[in-house]
């Protein structure tokens, strides 16, 4: 027998999937259209997930059977039910207001015209599973106001300016691989011979990434390329306006499969030497290998020694490139301190770019009389003030804005991001994460100081929705505030970093929107088949992202609603009361919606991707895990930072043993020297 879900979320799931005599824009998808009891397909069982969470028990006796049966798939929707019902009837003991929602909902899907305006259907389904959502179409000039008055800032003193980025300022960029394209053989790539062996049995993937670098892509189609040879460029544009040197630019190597963590380093070297070398970019590339050596050889025994921590060498795994995007964004920032301690203490800050960024520099020159590194003289940088809710704010980092390369003749400020002016589709109608998007992008990342609001010099806007390639922060704040991403962040890896202290006592670390620094966001220019290649992967990250951010949030600050309430609409969106069940609605919807759609190809290879990775995220979130990896990675970025400064404190000394320590970290940071 199916298990019986009480406050009518059966009835309201029966409405979503099942047709009516009225034409309109329901059902969201016809389950039964492609439930069959004698087909074991990932697109019948997930047809049977829905008919049984509206009470079908044939649907669930076929979805149980398959389970016992051996079939993943099934086995993981058949769980999913049984977390649902837990989940909702949970809640809605505690929080009656979920109750009255749902019975809301449940009675305008029952009157006859309740699919006649997709407008009114998307607002009521999305006041119980998505309330992000509500109230923002129609109306994103007025939200975008309340939200920009949200992230005001008053500033009462100035910030300590970077005056010679290309001096100051530590670039950072993640460089991730994978396979070749599918279809490529690897005896045809022209690649050195043991690039060429370490592919042909690199194991089984561990990681997804949004479009990683297909190793052996044509030339025109590498991000690698197209990246390093931007940067160059826009660089050599520098020298012409009065750089004096060229920039540092630390490459952090992540890969899809641990087995091409071997190559990664040769392959960036081959395609180096390809492009002809770069003349105004010094590269400094550090693997997970390269990791754990400064680990092993002078951070853990420096906190040994130092600081009588014998559980320093566990506690600094924390620093490291393998592994999902939370892992490599917090080495990029955190490898500015160790920089500036060890390697250069003029070094006073760190801004990560991505690949598939360039820099326009005639239009930044031509629209705001600044070219890209001279606006990193930025006077709000490190600056301190008062938010909205009376707090003192330390703006020790900034986010800069982007601009898209199809829409840069249209004027350097045009909106990257825009809100969507379409009808959501079927599984938007659940949960449409670019609805939020677009209006955290309208108010935060798209004002303009002294057009919009903010003057940008009394007043400023506080970012809590920024784009990873697009951030700086200042190697004091680093080392006073201590942020960091949980390893195990795989999406939106930026704004976890930004929940981390968002709740720390005053002054707390804010993020100061810049709007004149701008990159072009270039992806769709070149990296089209990568993109399309990672696209089903991408989906499954977005579920996982729901998840993990709404366990995530009860382990920081306040709780789980105060953290929704402050980040939203964007970041708060995958913060949910009943994750698992926004998550697996909308993973079935959209499975049903692509078989529907002629791609029951890619339906299937969703579902079983979904129930393979989403499973591990449940039983990771569920069994406690989450919360000892969160709280032990928060000791060990802690350990860090007080190693640091206790290292710095000895060289200030001349202590021997600090400066033998030293000597070994430049010995590791020039051996990851490239070129």
């Amino acid at each position: 027998m199916a298990p019986r879900l009480k406050h009518r979320l059966d009835d309201v799931v029966r409405a979503l999937v099942t047709p009516r005599a009225e034409p309109g824009a329901l059902p969201l998808v016809d389950a039964a259209a492609r439930f069959r009891p004698d087909d074991r397909s990932a697109v019948s069982s997930s047809s049977a997930f829905l008919l049984a969470l509206a009470g079908s028990g044939r649907a669930w006796e076929h979805l149980s059977a398959a389970a016992e049966g051996g079939d993943a798939v099934a086995a993981f929707l058949a769980d999913g039910l049984r977390r649902i019902e837990d989940e909702v009837e949970g809640l809605v003991g505690r929080e009656p207001a979920l109750a009255e929602r749902l019975e809301a909902l449940a009675g305008f899907l029952e009157r006859e015209d309740a699919g006649s305006s997709v407008d009114e259907l998307a607002e009521r389904i999305w006041s119980v599973f998505f309330p992000e959502g509500v109230g923002i179409r129609g109306h994103e000039e007025e939200r975008a106001a309340e939200l920009r008055a949200r992230r005001a800032i008053d500033i009462n003193g100035p910030g300590p300016a970077v005056t010679d980025a290309a001096r100051q300022v530590l670039f950072t960029v993640n460089l991730l691989l994978t396979g070749p394209p599918a279809g490529v053989e690897v005896d045809d790539l022209a690649l050195p011979s043991e690039i060429t062996e370490a592919l042909r049995d690199p194991g089984s993937q561990m990681f997804w990434y949004d479009h990683p670098v297909q190793i052996g892509i044509d030339a025109p189609s590498s991000e690698l390329r197209y990246g390093l040879m931007a940067m160059d460029r826009g660089m050599a544009f520098e020298r012409e306006r009065g750089a004096h040197r060229p920039l540092r630019v630390v490459v952090s190597l992540s890969t899809t499969h641990v087995a091409l963590e071997g190559i990664a380093r040769p392959y960036l070297e081959h395609e180096v030497r390809e492009m002809g070398g770069l003349e105004h970019l010094e590269l400094y590339a550090f693997g997970e290998a390269d990791a754990e050596r400064l680990v092993a050889e002078v951070l853990a025994p420096a906190a040994e020694v130092f600081l009588d921590r014998p559980d320093a060498r566990e506690l600094l795994g924390v620093l490291g490139v393998r592994g999902p995007y939370g892992r490599h964004h917090s080495f990029g920032k955190a490898i500015a301190a160790i920089w500036h301690v060890l390697i250069d203490p003029e070094v006073a800050a760190t801004f990560k770019t991505d690949l598939d960024h360039s820099w326009p520099q005639n239009e930044l020159v031509s629209e705001t009389g600044a070219s890209l590194l001279e606006h990193f003289a930025f006077p709000l940088w490190g600056a301190t003030g008062v938010d909205a809710e009376g707090r003192r704010v330390e703006l020790g980092g900034f986010a800069a804005a982007l601009v898209n390369e199809a829409d840069i003749d249209q004027g350097l400020f045009t909106i990257d991001v825009p809100v969507p002016d379409r009808p959501p589709e079927a599984d938007e109608l659940v949960f449409w994460s670019a609805l939020p998007q677009g209006l955290s992008t309208l108010a935060e990342a798209s004002t303009r100081y002294g057009i919009d609001g903010p003057d940008g010099l009394t007043t400023a806007i506080e970012r809590v929705h920024v784009h990873a390639g697009t951030v700086g922060i200042l190697v004091e704040a680093l080392r006073r505030h201590r942020p960091f991403t949980p390893s195990f962040v795989g999406r939106a890896e930026d704004q976890a970093y930004i929940l981390s202290t968002l709740w720390e006592s005053e002054p707390r670390l804010a993020h100061v929107h810049h709007r004149e620094l701008i990159q072009r966001h270039d992806k769709k220019a070149f990296a089209g088949a990568a993109i399309e290649a990672a696209r089903v992967g991408t989906w499954v990250g977005d579920h996982e992202r729901l998840l993990l951010f709404s366990e995530l949030a009860r382990h920081l600050g306040p709780g789980r609603e105060e953290v929704k309430s402050v980040a939203g609409p964007f970041t708060g969106a995958f913060i949910s009361e009943i994750p698992v069940t926004v998550t697996l609605l909308r993973l079935t919807v959209k499975a049903g919606a692509l078989a529907a759609n002629g791609a029951g190809v890619e339906a299937e290879e969703l579902l079983a991707m979904a129930a393979e990775r989403l499973g591990r995220r449940l039983a990771f979130v569920e069994g406690g895990e989450l919360a000892e990896r969160l709280d032990a990675e928060r000791r060990g970025w802690d350990l860090l930072y007080e190693t640091l400064g206790e290292l710095e404190r000895r060289l200030a000394a001349g202590d021997p043993e600090a400066e033998r320590l030293t000597d070994r970290a430049r010995r590791v940071v020039a051996a990851c020297a490239v070129g």
